[in-house]
């Protein structure tokens, strides 16, 4: 890529807060000429939206700097020279702010590579990825299987010359070029959102690459689906406060459309003033002969506002009170009744104990466990593969944490 090709691209990109640029597509980006002083423009356009995705083989003493500067580095890990180099980039990393560069590893599943150094990362929930942020591990996904890539419909890739071609379709530029349009321009003539469902299909039996993201500070990794809605929950979570407040609304408003002058809810004195309206005032200020309505309210509006006023009203008064978890007396949210900490001993007491009573081979969560003396296990993934191996306690911390991938 030429500089006034990149200059352009940088320039268009920091009109824009929600834009990233993210150097990756067809060859290793580094091994351009100009690169430190593509990326120092860059830096000094864009500050921390301008990601690198790289092998590592080239990260070296002389860019350290540069790289140093960078808020996110992927490294996909395919050789022993990328590793090292990426653990060099990773100790050497701090510059003396209190911001850092995110450093990401990927490996391919079945790779030398992921054979190789995978374990060692990930292997001891106690080493933390050995100071990387992310593990990223891709891995074929069998024909027809789900998969959601989250960069559909929200990323363009530009080649070398300025072509334009929309993700998961690289080589279907349409003529789009930036030589004679913007990137805007560009943006908007594509159709990138279109049935998300025929794309994820596509990805699919395209075989593409499915992943699982690993990181030891990650909420994420601690989370599951309410069963009633598309939100997360805490795996100790009791009930989902989208949910509750929800149920709460409903509730609210029948009781509030089946008023016909006033009604006393939840601490609220609401009046129906029209077919539609309703004005509702907190009971504690109000005198005990008061009748009402009056010249000031709470609230004001249909049955549904109303309802969520009192109700978001409710929740705060709740929230504000103080919860300890019942083991252990740990501050703890309303919608739980241990912390994540008890909730994860329970768990891993749970494996442990079923792992012991293991006599050869056994199933735990879904891993395949063998013991292999009287204190010590293996855990095989499905390509029968040890992915770890110590006692009880330690295997148990493996499933619990980083099992299935």
């Amino acid at each position: 890529m030429k500089w006034e090709l990149w200059k352009k691209i940088v320039d268009e990109c920091s009109q824009y807060e929600d834009v990233i640029l993210e150097p990756a597509w067809e060859g290793e980006p580094m091994l351009h000429p100009q690169f430190e002083e593509f990326m120092a423009y860059a830096i000094t356009k864009l500050g921390e939206r301008i990601c690198l995705t790289t092998d590592g083989t080239l990260i070296s003493e002389q860019n350290m700097e540069t790289l140093s500067n960078l808020r996110s580095i992927t490294v996909n890990v395919n050789s022993d020279k990328g590793f090292e180099n990426a653990v060099g980039l990773q100790k050497g990393r701090y510059n003396g702010n209190e911001q850092h560069t995110y450093l990401t590893l990927s490996f391919v599943s079945g790779s030398e590579a992921a054979q190789k150094y995978f374990d060692y990362i990930v292997g001891d929930p106690y080493q933390e990825f050995r100071g990387f942020d992310f593990v990223v591990y891709y891995y074929d996904l069998k024909e027809g299987s789900p998969y959601h890539d989250p960069y559909v419909g929200k990323t363009i890739l530009i080649d070398p010359e300025g072509s334009v071609a929309p993700y998961l379709h690289p080589y279907d530029q349409k003529g789009a070029n930036l030589d004679t349009s913007t990137l805007a321009d560009i943006w908007r003539g594509y159709d990138l959102k279109d049935s998300p469902d025929q794309v994820y299909r596509s990805c699919a039996t395209r075989n593409r690459y499915g992943s699982q993201f690993y990181n030891p500070a990650n909420e994420y990794s601690q989370l599951t689906d309410c069963p009633r809605c598309d939100g997360f929950l805490f795996q100790n979570s009791t009930f989902c406060f989208d949910c509750e407040r929800q149920d709460g609304i409903a509730k609210l408003t029948s009781q509030i459309q089946e008023i016909t002058d006033s009604k006393i809810l939840s601490g609220y004195k609401v009046f129906r003033m029209s077919p539609t309206e309703f004005e509702a005032y907190k009971l504690e200020d109000l005198e005990e002969d008061d009748d009402g309505p009056y010249s000031y309210c709470d609230s004001n509006g249909d049955a549904d506002e109303i309802a969520e006023h009192i109700q978001d009203t409710i929740t705060s008064e709740l929230d504000m009170e103080g919860y300890s978890c019942s083991q252990c007396g740990a501050s703890i949210k309303r919608n739980e009744t241990i912390c994540l900490g008890c909730y994860e001993r329970e768990g891993l007491d749970k494996i442990t104990s079923d792992i012991i009573k293991i006599t050869e081979i056994g199933i735990v969560s879904d891993a395949m466990i063998k013991r292999i003396s009287p204190t010590e296990f293996e855990v095989y993934n499905d390509q029968h593969i040890c992915k770890c191996s110590g006692n009880a306690q330690k295997v148990a911390e493996y499933v619990y944490f980083f099992y299935p991938y």
